[in-house]
């Protein structure tokens, strides 16, 4: 299941104003990492999908 339309746009917005507020991450933590993500599959065109535990899929454009 892809997230699309109002969500994604609420998503993005909500991912920027964190990284306005709070920075880029500085430190990765892998354990939190691997508690989240089941899968990562790297598209030809630049996406990213990303498979949570929970069975969501969020795709990213890599820019």
């Amino acid at each position: 299941m892809l997230i699309h339309g109002p969500i994604v746009v609420e998503a993005v917005m909500f991912v920027c104003k964190i990284i306005a507020e709070t920075g880029r991450i500085k430190k990765f933590d892998v354990d939190l990492y691997f508690a989240l993500t089941e899968k990562v599959v790297v598209h030809d065109d630049g996406r990213l999908t990303v498979g949570l535990l929970d069975g969501t899929e969020v795709e990213c454009l890599i820019e």
